[in-house]
């Protein structure tokens, strides 16, 4: 709560909080705990919900029941195109037309704009953010074939940051090779192998 003041004193656009986790809790619980953030924030409060970090995974029904809460605005959502199609689904059902539904993982950015989400928070989009805003604006100009095709030439982007370096170590490489250094990832996750360094700067160095 306190954390919730002072982002809201110094300016955010909106809040984006974690579920709770380590202790196993309840549903009761957690929406106790959004509807008390919410009330509290003048800004609106967004759900990070990533159930295979948290141990905690909700349905699409008790995210739309989230949804309907007054100043919660929006989701990260880590899970599959068929549970973000299904809170999409209740969301309408509920007409909570309000709340703002991004897909998280970055190969379902195409499939899940395709099926009514409303943008990404990813990975890509911190070290490609102009191709990705150029897929964002396909889909919004229902040019699939654009999009999916913008898509294709990130691949070796997400082999690269995803499969080739353990994560988030190859992000922090890919941030180095365009100019913006910014250490290793916190111990004890592992550094990054500095030779995998050349190797992404070849990636981004075929791609205009």
């Amino acid at each position: 709560m306190e954390m919730v003041k002072y982002a809201n004193l110094v300016g955010v656009d909106y809040v984006i909080l974690a579920l709770p986790y380590d202790m196993p809790t309840d549903f009761e619980n957690i929406y106790e705990f959004f509807k008390e953030a919410a009330d509290l924030s003048e800004v609106g409060v967004c759900i990070y919900h990533y159930p295979s970090y948290t141990g905690v995974h909700l349905t699409p029904a008790q995210m739309a029941e989230l949804a309907a809460i007054d100043n919660v605005v929006g989701t990260k959502n880590v899970v599959d195109v068929d549970e973000l199609m299904e809170l999409l689904y209740l969301n309408r059902v509920r007409k909570n037309d309000t709340f703002g539904v991004l897909c998280a993982w970055d190969r379902q950015f195409v499939p899940a704009m395709a099926g009514g989400c409303d943008g990404i928070m990813g990975v890509a989009p911190t070290v490609v953010p102009k191709k990705c805003m150029q897929i964002y604006h396909a889909m919004q100009a229902d040019n699939v074939a654009a999009a999916r095709a913008i898509s294709q030439t990130l691949e070796p982007v997400y082999d690269a940051i995803f499969n080739k370096v353990p994560f988030p170590g190859g992000i922090k490489l890919a941030l180095e090779a365009l100019g913006l250094p910014c250490g290793n990832p916190r111990k004890p996750l592992a550094a990054a192998n500095r030779n995998s360094l050349e190797d992404i700067k070849r990636v981004f160095a075929h791609l205009d």
